[in-house]
């Protein structure tokens, strides 16, 4: 008897473990060959000269700090490209919850370990650093991007770029 309820007991299992097998095992495409955007392409004016500064994002109510990079991060994080009259180009994935801290990237990057939440809020060197901020599609490495928008800030065309934060903001 107790072989028999081995035996049974083997083929319950197999069955049950044995799975089904997938139905397209010649797909092609995979994840590392789909298209990727890049980030958002944005640009701003800032009320300060915070432009070297750490950034980090507030919540909605700007009560605490979401994100924030380690001073590993920052040490290879690249600065915001000058365009014209106060006008930047992001290249580290700011928006419209961003604060900057009142440490400058290079003292931030030498410290040891990443502050504590609480001293980052008490390093916060504006919570509406923007005049204005607009979001203007993708970011291309491939295209001399910043050139294209000097020519357009200066022309005061920004059409098709959506404002986020200033006076034209709907």
């Amino acid at each position: 008897m107790r072989l028999i309820v081995g035996i049974v007991f083997v083929a319950i299992t197999m069955v049950a473990c044995s799975g089904r097998k997938a139905e397209n095992t010649t797909n092609t495409t995979s994840a590392t060959e789909a298209a990727v955007p890049g980030p958002a392409l944005k640009l701003y004016q800032l009320h300060g000269d915070w432009h070297n500064n750490v950034p980090v994002t507030l919540s909605e109510d700007g009560s605490r700090i979401v994100a924030y990079p380690s001073p590993t991060d920052v040490r290879k994080m690249e600065k915001p490209v000058k365009l014209t009259e106060g006008w930047w180009m992001d290249v580290r994935s700011i928006g419209k919850n961003t604060a900057f801290l009142d440490w400058e990237m290079k003292v931030y990057g030498a410290l040891k370990k990443t502050p504590s939440l609480e001293e980052m809020m008490s390093h916060i060197a504006s919570k509406k650093p923007f005049v204005r901020l607009y979001e203007c599609g993708v970011r291309d490495k491939t295209k001399d991007q910043a050139a294209e928008f000097m020519k357009r800030i200066n022309g005061d065309k920004l059409t098709g770029c959506k404002c986020l934060e200033g006076p034209e903001k709907k």
